[in-house]
């Protein structure tokens, strides 16, 4: 019962009502009702949605972390610098980092993006006979 809990300690931290709650979510107000009873439990997709609506871990939520906010980890500086010395084609070892918190499907488009452009470039850097 810990993560109801703390989904009923997030909507009151954030003057939401569970009306409100659930019609963010897209449920009925019966859902959370059987959860109160014990009769059902959230799902892992509902757990997932309702940490991302509350910016809180999904951890937090199923009582394995009392820190809400385990998902953020420092940044540590040293190591962003050094990152920012590698070239633009390993845009994907960026990802996460400085709040970036890019998808898969992020970092594959960037990375096409990278590579189009040093095409590009490389395309406008030549003479008319193709040479450089």
């Amino acid at each position: 019962m810990i993560t109801v809990e703390r989904i009923l300690s997030l909507c009151a931290q954030h003057h939401m009502t569970a009306v409100e709650y659930c019609d963010r979510m897209g449920f009925s107000k019966s859902v959370v009702t059987g959860w109160k009873a014990g009769k059902s439990k959230p799902t892992a997709d509902v757990i997932r949605k309702t940490a991302e609506l509350f910016d809180v871990s999904t951890d937090y939520l199923m009582g394995l972390s009392d820190d809400p906010h385990s998902h953020k980890k420092p940044i540590d500086m040293q190591y962003l610098e050094k990152l920012r010395e590698i070239p633009t084609m390993h845009f994907h070892l960026l990802k996460g980092i400085e709040g970036l918190d890019l998808s898969d499907r992020d970092v594959d488009f960037i990375v096409k993006m990278a590579r189009a452009y040093k095409i590009s470039t490389e395309e406008d850097k030549l003479d008319n006979n193709g040479r450089k």
